[in-house]
């Protein structure tokens, strides 16, 4: 039987990642939608904060 490495991310860490490469390139217009839905509480107040210095 053949070895394979196979990572599950969850819902969560699936947006993160997804909100980690939206941000790489800085971009001068990002669109999100429903960004923070299925990370916790404090994930998503973190990601709110971001959102808000990179409006600055």
């Amino acid at each position: 039987m053949k070895r394979k490495n196979v990572v599950m991310l969850s819902l969560g860490e699936i947006t993160r990642v997804g909100l980690c490469k939206a941000f790489m390139n800085q971009p001068k217009l990002l669109l999100l939608d429903e960004a923070t839905t299925s990370v916790d509480t404090t994930i998503a107040h973190e990601v709110r904060e971001v959102l808000v210095r990179a409006q600055r």
